[in-house]
């Protein structure tokens, strides 16, 4: 029975309670069990390790188990109930991994719970939860039960069963490239795939895809297959139509052939799937993309898919990226507002990608954190830099000010493109006030992806230079200098005019 089903039932059995003579009755009636056992689901799909194609690969919620009194009213007070329950689990044994179930210390998956207290009419009990891990790709279409048995110190005796299903995974990709490192751009790597059919009939066809990142080029032409190249990441993106038939419960390998890595590659990721079929096929005027049985699986063969649909894996090259920041001086005098650009340019010779959650990328699509000097104020920001109210970005709840906004005391700013190619630079301008007239301290640009080989332009100053004021003892000095220069210049004004002759000579007579 369902928790939501309660109040139905409470209202059925009200009138009836109501209408017979043995309602009168102090005690409840041993053919009338007054317990119900409801759980969260009566009918419980359990996702194997192939996974759900519409969605990731989870272990199913936990399904609750209540105890609930449903004797009905009466004119006298019903008595509590106390209640053994029994959970028998173990027709799960061979079909789900990581079974928990309450009340079982001995593991056997049949818990037995004891003297659950007094379950009151109209207050449900919780007993416990099963908790079930995820079912075996090979228990794909296949369903089992758990039993829950409720007896009351009476004899009375209620029971629930919950379904538990394995549902279909369809077509499932399970073989590709184990992450690699140290691969030299201009060189091939090759990629293995495949994919297993977890159902139960037989597939004429499957649709298997691939994405590559930037650095990385399919070169193959099956003349089944399709690529595109997307204009604003440069993701590339390799769609096939591998024709069948394809046995249930089997396996099948691709030769995809050679990935070329391109000569400015750094940190690239492909992904790949497969799934049941679409209609259509590609312009390739090359071989057939064809899938062979699978012999024995081998180390590229993925056991744990984790949470994604698709196969996703990474080529790191030998490549790394001079990433640089730019120093700046705010030049002015108090209350002056000035304005400058803030830059990140990439040296190379690697071009590092910016693409958020895609494995192979950055973690974080910021590239540039902003540390506001002291007695300056930003007042104006690019809506692509977040501000914050501390000198670092935390991420803390209360820390965030928002993108673009002023009076942040540091800010992150995310990229304005998906990469950065050698030679580019992302821009970002701000404008500050310079608030007083002392006090001042250097700010910070840094960008966090660190450069090499040369770490040390990583990060720069951002230095804040206002003329300081003449001092009071400075200006008694330099009035004091100033009276004995205007002393010295009459002094010798005086004395040549009185060791000179007269300003006027006399006229000499006729």
């Amino acid at each position: 029975m369902r928790f939501a089903s309660l109040p139905l039932v409470l209202g059925l059995l009200a009138p009836l309670a109501a209408a017979s003579p043995a309602a009168a009755a102090p005690t409840a009636d041993p053919a009338l069990s007054s317990l119900a056992v409801v759980v969260d689901q009566e009918k419980w799909s359990v996702d194997s390790a192939a996974g759900d194609l519409h969605g990731p690969v989870e272990s199913a919620p936990p399904n609750r188990i209540w105890l609930s009194n449903i004797l009905p009213n009466r004119p006298v007070a019903a008595p509590a109930v106390t209640a053994t329950v029994t959970i028998d689990a173990s027709g799960l044994k061979d079909l789900v991994d990581d079974i928990e179930v309450p009340c079982d210390p001995d593991g056997d998956l049949i818990g037995v719970c004891e003297k659950i207290k007094p379950v009151e009419r109209g207050t449900p009990r919780l007993v416990g939860a099963v908790k079930l891990g995820r079912a075996k790709t090979s228990k794909v279409g296949v369903s089992a039960q758990v039993r829950v048995t409720a007896r009351t110190e009476d004899g009375s005796r209620v029971e629930q069963l919950i379904s538990v299903d394995v549902p279909e995974a369809g077509i499932k990709a399970d073989r590709t490239l184990l992450p690699t490192k140290g691969v030299r751009p201009g060189s091939t790597v090759r990629v293995p795939g495949g994919f297993t059919n977890h159902s139960r009939t037989a597939q004429s066809q499957v649709s298997w895809s691939m994405e590559l990142s930037r650095g990385l080029s399919f070169p193959g032409t099956f003349r089944n297959c399709t690529s595109s190249r997307d204009s604003e990441t440069h993701i590339t993106s390799v769609r096939c139509l591998v024709r069948g038939p394809f046995a249930p419960h089997k396996s099948y390998d691709l030769d995809l052939g050679p990935i070329r890595v391109g000569d400015t590659a750094m940190r690239e990721s492909l992904s790949q799937r497969a799934e049941g079929p679409n209609n259509y096929d590609g312009p390739g005027k090359g071989a057939e993309l064809t899938a062979t049985p699978r012999t024995r699986p081998d180390s590229s063969v993925v056991e744990d898919f984790g949470q994604h649909t698709r196969l996703r894996t990474t080529v790191d090259t030998t490549h790394s990226a001079d990433i640089a920041v730019t120093k700046a001086v705010l030049k002015g005098k108090p209350g002056d507002r000035v304005t400058t650009t803030l830059t990140v340019r990439n040296h190379g010779p690697g071009e590092p990608a910016f693409l958020l959650g895609e494995p192979g990328y950055a973690s974080r699509n910021h590239a540039l954190v902003l540390v506001v000097p002291r007695g300056t104020t930003v007042v104006k920001a690019p809506h692509t830099c977040d501000a914050y109210r501390t000198s670092r970005p935390t991420g803390g709840i209360d820390d965030p000010l928002g993108s673009g906004r002023p009076g942040g005391r540091s800010y992150a700013c995310r990229t304005t493109d998906s990469f950065l190619p050698v030679g580019k630079r992302f821009a970002y301008t701000f404008t500050f006030r310079i608030d007083k007239a002392s006090g001042y301290g250097a700010g910070r640009v840094e960008t966090l992806e660190a450069g090499r080989p040369s770490p040390g332009n990583s990060s720069a100053a951002l230095v804040v230079d206002v003329p300081q004021p003449m001092s009071r003892a400075l200006r008694a000095v330099v009035g004091s200098l100033l009276l004995l220069l205007c002393c010295g210049v009459f002094f010798l004004i005086h004395r040549r005019r009185s060791a000179g002759e007269p300003a006027i000579p006399e006229a000499k007579e006729a």
